[in-house]
């Protein structure tokens, strides 16, 4: 029987006992028929159904995607063009506040998004008979249809990229190639949530739009299908289906910390035959779960994601003391968390940075004055840049685990922990952007700065073209070079982590 880490007082073992991992999910058998009718559960019961939709084969994967997503993406075309005949029409039939359109039976409003989209297509057509025969398409509407094909492709194979950039958030210890499949499996899947969105945007074109300008409903509308795609893509992927091969399921030999050396047969008392590090320091007994790691509940959780905030800051040997390989949930939802809270805080300097002084004090005198339907705006809005930010914020951490993980350092788990804690890096990071940003509009409106100045046979320029890239300069290259230290330096002190 193999001795606890925290018991050894001798000799080192060739492999650490690990802790019993969660054994794969046992996935449910869906025929492909079943599961392209089913992927309504995949919408409201992700995290419970992602296992069982994942193991799907190809042709229920695609059958799922095209037909809920094209569907879906034709009853956008319908609510905007022509809102009467939408399903949140016919359903509202009997409403007061809508026309009566009882004619439409349960078929036709069930073909409306598809002969609408048909329709809108043959009418940019020309059927004309430009070949000498009646009915027959001209040349121009034949590369028209092309291009549309072309466009369907390419979004198509675009999918593939926020599949690769979220693929760190389900990473379960499996190899890359299965799990790149499965991420991808997820993305066709997840995209079907389109048809719901589709019905969303029914109702703001048919009963919020009269109150509301079509853009800001528009707007909010694809943010909220953003954020519900992220969210059932995550929740989707957190339970692995398959078996348990992988890096994640090999035994972990028992290197030195700080060079790698293999201290098989080590005693706990000497050093690393290597680099002289005390073999003590490279025990798994010496690292601790995190904050966020050891929280219980949620308010408690909240103390714990603000110590462990600071603590990524503030203390250079943070990566050192982490247990690296059992910190991945939480790190995960550390940088969720840090994504969704930074944003207010990113979008307030922004504003700042938009409008400073005196028009932020005019806007802000103002703003209560004003009608409920530019404050109801201004907050949509706001909520839709909240959304875009968060999700953009949760892509670029995904591709800096994958850079990171291209760059020599796998595999993916360990990796995925560094970055997600490190993610608090981006806060100063936006911070001297925007402090940079300030600086330069007052700059740019400084008279003393507006003057030009006689540069010889270079002609006259102005000071402010000259000094506009110095605050820049001065504030956010220390700054990115202090969080890639970090990173760098986060990345070497778990590269060789036993816990």
């Amino acid at each position: 029987m193999t001795e606890h880490p925290a018991q050894i007082t001798d000799a080192l073992p060739e492999h650490w006992p690990t802790a019993p991992a969660a054994e794969p999910v046992r996935p449910w058998w869906l025929p492909w028929p079943i599961a392209v009718l089913a992927a309504p559960l995949l919408w409201i019961l992700p995290k419970r159904m992602g296992p069982h939709f994942a193991a799907v084969r190809w042709p229920g994967i695609i059958a799922a995607h095209l037909l809920w997503t094209l569907y879906g993406v034709a009853c956008i075309c319908l609510g905007v063009t022509a809102p009467q005949y939408s399903w949140i029409a016919w359903f509202g039939r009997e409403s007061a506040d809508i026309p009566a359109y009882a004619q439409m039976t349960f078929s036709q409003t069930a073909r409306a998004p598809v002969a609408q989209v048909v329709w809108e297509l043959c009418r940019e057509a020309s059927f004309g008979g430009g070949w000498g025969t009646p009915g027959f398409p001209e040349i121009g509407s034949v590369v028209d249809l092309l291009l549309w094909v072309a466009v369907v492709a390419g979004t198509e194979i675009s999918l593939v990229i926020p599949a690769l950039l979220l693929m760190p958030y389900i990473a379960a210890g499996e190899r890359t190639r299965q799990l790149l499949i499965r991420s991808i499996k997820i993305t066709l899947l997840s995209t079907t949530v389109v048809f719901p969105v589709s019905l969303v945007l029914q109702c703001a074109v048919i009963w919020i739009n009269p109150s509301f300008d079509d853009g800001v409903s528009f707007t909010l509308v694809t943010a909220l299908g953003c954020v519900w795609f992220c969210w059932v893509w995550i929740r989707a992927g957190m339970r692995y289906p398959g078996p348990a091969e992988g890096p994640g399921w090999e035994p972990r030999k028992a290197l030195c910390e700080n060079c790698g050396y293999s201290l098989t047969g080590q005693q706990v008392s000497g050093r690393c035959p290597e680099c002289g590090r005390p073999v003590s320091y490279s025990l798994p007994s010496s690292r601790h779960p995190t904050p966020m790691a050891a929280a219980r509940d949620r308010v408690a959780a909240v103390t714990a994601f603000l110590l462990t905030y600071l603590a990524v800051l503030v203390k250079g040997d943070f990566f050192k003391r982490i247990a690296v390989h059992a910190e991945f949930e939480a790190s995960r939802r550390f940088a969720i968390w840090s994504s969704i809270v930074f944003v207010p805080l990113a979008i307030l300097i922004t504003v700042l940075c938009i409008r400073p002084t005196a028009e932020w004090e005019e806007i802000t005198v103002n703003l209560p004055l004003g009608s409920s339907r530019e404050l109801l705006e201004s907050i949509c809005m706001s909520a839709a840049t909240w959304a875009f930010t968060t999700i953009g914020l949760l892509l670029i951490l995904g591709g800096t685990v994958l850079a990171c993980t291209w760059f020599g350092w796998k595999p993916i788990r360990p990796r995925a922990v560094v970055v997600f804690f490190w993610s608090v890096w981006l806060t100063p990071l936006y911070a001297a952007v925007c402090a940079a940003t300030v600086i330069v509009m007052v700059m740019s409106r400084s008279d003393a700065l507006a003057r030009c100045v006689d540069l010889g046979r270079f002609g006259n320029i102005e000071w402010f073209i000259l000094l506009a890239p110095v605050p820049f300069i001065i504030l956010l290259v220390p700054t990115l070079l202090l969080s890639a230290r970090r990173l760098l330096q986060g990345s070497r002190q778990t590269r060789f982590a036993n816990a």
